[in-house]
């Protein structure tokens, strides 16, 4: 059997959205409270939802946010949260929705003058990427500025929310098998892991490979349908122990950004084992006990692919995600 190189291209069309409130406090009492308002993700923070940042700066820059901003315009000052924690985690129709908040508690007095614009990241240092940059925006949308004394509190909540179709995707890929050109059709069938919440812990929003460091993540392999998803719930109800895996690293973890805008693209080389390529699932264990399973892909006649151990079969899978800002 001749060498087969075999690159699947499938994309998965995600959502995301970021929003933040907004409260200060005077001897315990609430003396301001903003309404709670979208804002942009930065290049940065649509990278590596994984590790959403900890952090909230504050400053008093008032440039409008652009989706390749950095840093703040003019730092003056970092709290840290307790922590990420579920929001909602909710089927809504065929969308799986899941939202994460985190409250930023600055400590009073530690916020003194005129702030105009926030941002979330990973550290305190004034110079970290920041994930998220915004400007306080009044009760009708317009940008304005919160003056903080020495005996006031500012108290920050962010949100973020993921919102993924669950809508099974039918398509088909053009291959060379063999040196002859064939078309595959194929479908996608995405769940919900029926271990938390799509593989996520609490702390983060994504939900697919996102929820996890990139390289916890496996691909399976075989000859027959590796799960079978509940229609109603997109939880697998029937998960099949065998296949071939292939654990994904970092380095195969593309990033491409246009406008508000990051395409994900994931590399798997799939080269050992011999099996006629008819499902493909991704997990966040190699375990043939695996729950967190986070979608399948299904490969149809009337073309399937045959390999030997000696072969390699390249598979590509995309995340592209748009922002809901205003």
């Amino acid at each position: 059997m001749k060498k087969q190189n075999n690159e699947n291209g499938a994309m998965i069309k995600t959502t995301i959205e970021g929003s933040f409130s907004v409260q200060v406090f005077r001897d315990g009492k609430q003396i301001l409270s903003l309404p709670r308002t979208k804002n942009l993700i930065c290049r940065g923070g649509l990278a590596i939802l994984q590790d959403f940042g900890g952090f909230l700066h504050v400053g008093t820059g008032g440039t409008t946010p652009v989706f390749a901003d950095t840093s703040l315009e003019n730092f003056l000052a970092a709290s840290t949260s307790a922590g990420w924690s579920a929001n909602t985690s909710v089927l809504n129709g065929s969308d799986y929705e899941k939202e994460s908040q985190a409250i930023y508690s600055f400590a009073i007095g530690s916020v003194v003058g005129n702030i105009a614009e926030l941002g979330v990241a990973q550290t305190s240092n004034e110079t970290a990427d920041i994930h998220t940059r915004a400007l306080f925006k009044d009760g009708v949308g317009d940008p304005t500025t919160i003056t903080l004394t020495a005996v006031d509190q500012l108290v920050i909540t962010y949100f973020v929310k993921k919102i993924s179709s669950m809508t099974p995707t039918v398509g088909s890929i053009s291959a060379t098998v063999a040196g002859s050109p064939v078309t595959i059709d194929f479908t996608i069938r995405p769940c919900i892991a029926s271990s938390g919440d799509g593989g996520s812990s609490a702390s983060f929003p994504a939900s697919i490979y996102q929820t996890i460091g990139s390289t916890n993540l496996f691909m399976f392999v075989n000859d027959a349908n590796r799960i079978s998803v509940n229609p109603t719930t997109f939880i697998p109800t029937l998960i099949d122990g065998g296949g071939d895996t292939s654990p994904e690293g970092g380095a195969s973890v593309a990033l491409t950004a246009t406008g508000s805008e990051v395409t994900h693209t994931m590399t798997f080389p799939i080269g050992t084992g011999n099996f006629q390529w008819v499902s493909a699932t991704f997990s966040t264990s190699s375990s043939a006990s695996v729950t967190t399973i986070f979608f399948q892909i299904e490969f149809d006649g009337p073309n399937f692919i045959t390999k030997t151990s000696s072969d390699t079969v390249t598979f590509k899978l995309k995340e592209i995600m748009n922002q809901v800002i205003v």
